[in-house]
């Protein structure tokens, strides 16, 4: 008995893996997750870009050794995708996603669609309609031209820790309903919609599900100061930016009591004339005062609007920013000590930032030093040597689009492109 019990055993471990055997293949990763990765691509390129070109379509290919994508170590479901400014700034109009193309992407955990030019998901629900996206964490759709639809769409994403929207189109008036399915959500980027209404997001600071909430930026939405008594309730916030808010007048200590642990609040390009106590207090706290209790006798703060740090004479505590380092350090970048609203500074101008080989059959993806020296010793036939202050003619021909320049004094690489104009052809 028991030796048939073992031979069962046997036989239904062989069937198992028989069975992941024929859904991840003979490479490792999922048929049918390499086949939307595929289409993803196409969709990407359409109509006639060339990114991504790593993504091959050869049976024998792993699609988790691909380019931008990570898949999990044990189940190779993909896990991440970064497709950030994946789709060819050179292609006219905007990107539309069809997005039954990322359904069987259930294991995702985080989406980066940064500066695509996307203005919509494809859909009666948009993204919406993917409930199989349960272990959704970080959604970054950052840099493109959605309006307010997304919004509710994006509402049963209810794992989702960290949501970035800034640079969008979101205009109007937006309802604290639509963000009610985030119950998770820590950090949250609406930078730079700035047509918002003053009340666009009232009431946002008594949501009982953003209580996790510990990044809020604001900055460059025009929300004037009717948007701080609103925000009192987020009592876990740690890092708040308003700047460029048309803050003006005074600003009173009280309307940022309920923040509790905040450690960094920017309120930087605002017309801002003092940050003060409330003029008017109760006899009980004019008692305290007079005892060196309430405020320690102290009716103003005083507040680094340009930096961001926040003295606090009130509670007796400076605030410092916080601080992380640049994610290119793995691309060499030193800096490991940035401030949070200096980061996006920082790593706009980091000479540090990843870039990626020009021709099309390659995949390198590194520094701009790792770049020139990954050009000269991997491609040293198919770019163009010149020197510095000595004249060059350059042609060509019409099948061409660019021409990859190498200066033989330092290194580095330039990018000759062909555009069409109307009267002909051009060199830039």
């Amino acid at each position: 008995m028991e030796y048939l019990q073992h031979l069962l055993m046997r036989s239904l471990w062989v069937v198992l893996v028989v069975m992941l055997a024929v859904e991840n293949g003979c490479n490792g990763c999922l048929e049918k997750e390499r086949i939307s990765l595929l289409q993803l691509k196409d969709s990407i390129n359409f109509p006639n870009g060339t990114s991504l070109p790593s993504w091959e379509e050869d049976d024998n290919m792993d699609c988790c050794h691909w380019e931008r994508i990570e898949c999990n170590f044990t189940t190779h479901r993909v896990i991440k995708l970064d497709l950030n400014r994946a789709r060819d700034r050179r292609i006219d109009g905007y990107w539309h996603l069809n997005a039954s193309i990322l359904l069987p992407f259930e294991s995702l955990r985080s989406l980066n669609l940064y500066e695509n030019r996307l203005r919509s998901f494809v859909g009666n629900e948009g993204i919406g309609i993917l409930p199989n996206w349960s272990n959704l964490e970080e959604l970054d759709l950052s840099y493109n031209y959605f309006d307010n639809s997304i919004l509710l769409s994006l509402n049963k994403l209810s794992n989702l820790k960290s949501l970035r929207l800034a640079w969008n189109a979101l205009n109007g008036s937006i309802y604290v309903e639509e963000f009610n399915g985030l119950n998770n959500l820590r950090e949250l980027d609406l930078t730079g919609n700035a047509h918002f209404s003053i009340s666009a997001l009232h009431g946002i600071g008594i949501l009982s599900n953003f209580t996790n909430l510990e990044e809020l930026d604001l900055s460059w939405n025009n929300l004037g100061n009717d948007i701080l008594p609103s925000l009192n309730k987020l009592s876990n916030l740690k890092f708040l930016c308003l700047a460029w808010n048309n803050l003006n007048g005074s600003i009173y200590v009280k309307e940022f009591d309920g923040l509790n642990n905040l450690k960094e609040l920017d309120l930087s390009r605002n017309v801002i004339a003092s940050i003060s106590a409330l003029n008017e207090i109760s006899e009980r706290e004019k008692r305290e005062k007079e005892l060196g209790g309430y405020g320690r006798g102290e009716e103003n703060i005083q507040v680094d609007l340009e930096k961001g740090n926040v003295i606090c004479a009130d509670m007796g505590v400076v605030v410092e920013p916080v601080r992380g380092p640049c994610q290119n350090t793995e691309h060499g970048c030193p800096e490991e000590s940035v401030t949070h609203t200096g980061k996006n500074d920082h790593e706009e101008t980091c000479i540090y930032a990843p870039c990626s080989c020009p021709l099309q059959n390659c995949a390198f993806i590194g520094s701009s030093e790792q770049l020139n020296l990954h050009f000269s010793r991997k491609h040293q036939d198919s770019g163009w040597r010149i020197q510095y202050n000595c004249p060059l003619p350059v042609s060509l021909n019409e099948h061409e689009q660019f021409l990859v320049l190498q200066a033989e004094e330092d290194g580095l690489l330039f990018l000759l492109n062909k555009r069409v104009e109307t009267f002909g052809h051009t060199l830039d």
